[in-house]
């Protein structure tokens, strides 16, 4: 089970350090803490390097086995509620991922701590992925920036709408003969 813990911007690592004063208790719970991270491409000193930024900057996430759905972490109930946002009307930050939302996760990030490099080909303003954990998701991506390298996405996550930014590299866009002599080009509007 992976609960959310939401937190001011620039303070994520403050959990992580939370987390590694329970050692005792994370072993009670057969859990642990995950921040996420995706790896995207960046052009510098004339070459693409890969590089890892934080996905969902605002979570952290612990997962746990030993609990099940719906039940609350015992010892965050004296945890500082000071830092943590609160979320759906919890004051002390933790929230259980809904079981959909928790699947997206995995499917995203394949069980890692990190969400990989996705590769798709846009035909006649069509995008369809090949490669990445991207594919079978291409209706979550809302807007592509090919020259960076990377997508937006939409996903839920505890109830609200998030766009979140992901490495997708695009390696070829066409259009068939006949869109193109109908002008279909960027007809469809979908920002690709």
């Amino acid at each position: 089970m992976w609960y959310a813990i939401q937190k001011e911007p620039g303070k994520e690592e403050m959990t992580g350090q939370q987390f590694g004063n329970f050692g005792s208790v994370l072993t009670q719970l057969d859990g642990e803490w995950r921040e996420l991270f995706c790896v995207k491409k960046k052009r510098y000193q004339g070459q693409w390097h890969d590089e890892r930024d934080r996905f969902l900057p605002e979570y952290v996430f612990f997962i746990t086995r030993a609990l099940s759905r719906g039940n609350r972490i015992p010892y965050l109930e004296n945890a500082d509620s000071s830092e943590c946002c609160g979320i759906s009307g919890q004051t002390d930050g933790f929230c259980p991922v809904k079981r959909e939302e928790e699947e997206l996760l995995i499917k995203l990030t394949g069980g890692k701590d990190e969400v990989d490099m996705s590769y798709g080909v846009i035909r006649d303003d069509i995008l369809s992925i090949y490669k990445g954990p991207l594919t079978g998701l291409e209706s979550r991506v809302k807007k592509i920036d090919r020259h960076k390298r990377k997508g937006i996405i939409s996903m839920n996550l505890l109830g609200k709408e998030y766009l979140a930014e992901v490495g997708l590299e695009i390696t070829e866009k066409t259009y068939s003969y006949q869109n193109m002599l109908n002008g279909f080009g960027k007809a469809a509007g979908c920002g690709m």
